[in-house]
């Protein structure tokens, strides 16, 4: 499924500054995910960087994996499991950053889903991710509570 700059703005609005708001479309594909970013001019706290930092881009990497464990949960595809995403956080990122990435251009980002795992009352979701072809990439595990 498809989701737009509108929809995405309005799952985020009440919890991120709209200039914060960095993932502007995603194609969610279960258990894959696709996000283009829009950079907002490079770091959202430095002035003048010229390019965004690992801050922004772990921004982008949370925006994209909790819009999409929620959405794969209300399609029910954890099951009966009641994750609560707005519990959720980056538990766990290895990352490898190659080379600086400009904010003159859209950032692309995908997630695979690798493996999910139950410890008592929090779910894990180990994620692959790679932003604008390996420019960004690393593993993360993300934690849900239930």
């Amino acid at each position: 499924m498809i989701y737009n700059r509108k929809e995405i703005t309005s799952f985020w609005q009440p919890y991120y500054l709209e200039n914060a708001i960095m993932l502007k479309s995603a194609k969610l594909e279960y258990p894959h995910a696709y996000g283009r970013f829009e950079s907002s001019g490079g770091s959202l706290y430095l002035k003048g960087l010229g390019h965004m930092t690992a801050v922004e881009l772990l921004i982008c990497l949370n925006q994209l994996s909790a819009f999409s464990v929620k959405k794969w949960t209300d399609q029910g595809l954890f099951g009966e499991i009641n994750l609560d995403w707005e519990k959720s956080f980056i538990a766990f990122c290895k990352m490898h950053l190659r080379r600086i990435i400009s904010p003159d251009s859209d950032v692309v980002g995908t997630i695979s889903l690798t493996r999910t795992r139950r410890l008592r009352e929090t779910f894990f979701l180990a994620l692959d991710y790679s932003f604008n072809e390996n420019d960004f990439y690393g593993k993360v595990l993300f934690a849900v509570k239930q």
